[in-house]
């Protein structure tokens, strides 16, 4: 546990050769991921989905490890939003549950209003 740190593969330097490569393949492949700057899909884009993929499934200290971010500030900023559309379908999932065990009536979600006085 203690060696968890660093590049998942030691590479001995050949990692900036690789993304040079991952790069070409993505240029090859006609993939764009900004199409303001034309620019092709990189080493980092496929890391951005994967953490982006996994951000959806699984819990905010999860991703970190899965990302092997030093802080968890550096996984909220990036992937905040996209656990916040997974805490609502959980909580809407759980109000659909009540629901049915309690019946609507019985079941209140508070509306939030933002900048509305208390």
């Amino acid at each position: 546990q203690d060696q968890r740190r660093g590049p998942v593969f030691n590479l001995k330097g050949q990692w900036r050769w690789i993304g040079r490569r991952i790069s070409k393949i993505g240029e090859a492949a006609g993939i764009v991921v900004n199409e303001k700057t034309g620019k092709f899909a990189s080493a980092h884009d496929l890391r951005r989905a994967y953490g982006e993929r996994w951000a959806g499934r699984v819990g905010e200290l999860d991703l970190m490890r899965l990302m092997r971010h030093d802080s968890i500030q550096t996984t909220l900023r990036y992937y905040a939003k996209i656990n916040a559309k997974k805490q609502s379908r959980r909580i809407r999932q759980a109000y659909e549950t009540a629901k049915k065990e309690h019946g609507s009536e019985a079941v209140q979600i508070p509306s939030y209003r933002p900048n509305h006085p208390k």
